[in-house]
């Protein structure tokens, strides 16, 4: 995440392929971020959830949904749900920003 980090600043948005409010905000999120990266400001979408309950959220669907929505972000995979523990996310969305180094 560090090597993503712009200026020290980074949004990092929880996000999922089946949550509805997802679906509904993905292309303001997408077209906020492109702002705020042109502004200096890095941007991660992670998907934290269980694909194997989620089938709609595998890695495989994640980079149909990226692509279908133009991401100019990655968007990872948190298997373990360490980061979005660490992070402190419950749900999706859930949009933070990471300063520091």
């Amino acid at each position: 995440m560090a090597d993503l980090r712009s200026e020290n600043r980074l949004l990092v948005a929880f996000i999922c392929n089946h949550c509805p409010y997802v679906k509904a905000t993905i292309k303001r999120l997408v077209a906020d971020a492109k702002v705020l990266q042109q502004s200096g400001i890095g941007a991660v979408a992670i998907n934290s959830d269980d694909y194997q309950v989620y089938p709609e959220d595998s890695p495989e669907k994640m980079c149909a949904f990226a692509r279908l929505n133009n991401f100019s972000f990655p968007y990872l995979i948190d298997r373990e749900q360490s980061v979005a523990k660490d992070y402190g996310a419950v749900c999706t969305p859930d949009f933070l920003v990471s300063i520091g180094s």
